[in-house]
């Protein structure tokens, strides 16, 4: 199995202006991408990604984004969501005991 790399974190928002207004007088910030569902900044070396909860990822607020090489070194040790594809590729979740949700990203070649 391929030891995960981090991608980004994610964070739950009700209202993407008011996380990204947050994030600049906090944290400080450049805006990577930005939309209605979803924008990234980076935060040092980390893309801190904001999206929308209603669009319900994770009932906590935060989860992190894992690069992995393949789903297959996961499959059958985890239990893993349907796929789901993005623009970097293609993404599936794992819940850990606590119900805290990991998402895996395989990233397309070509991104």
């Amino acid at each position: 199995m391929s030891v995960p790399s981090l991608q980004n974190l994610i964070c739950e928002v009700p209202k993407i202006d008011r996380g990204l207004s947050f994030s600049p007088d906090v944290l400080g910030r450049e805006v990577i991408y930005e939309s209605p569902h979803w924008s990234a900044v980076r935060v040092g070396g980390v893309l801190f990604g904001i999206h929308s909860k209603s669009e319900g990822l994770n009932s906590n607020g935060y989860m992190p984004c894992l690069v992995i090489k393949k789903f297959d070194d996961y499959i059958g040790n985890v239990e893993l969501t349907a796929p789901y594809h993005v623009p970097a590729g293609t993404t599936r979740k794992v819940i850990d005991p606590d119900g805290n949700q990991v998402q895996l990203l395989v990233i397309t070649p070509d991104f």
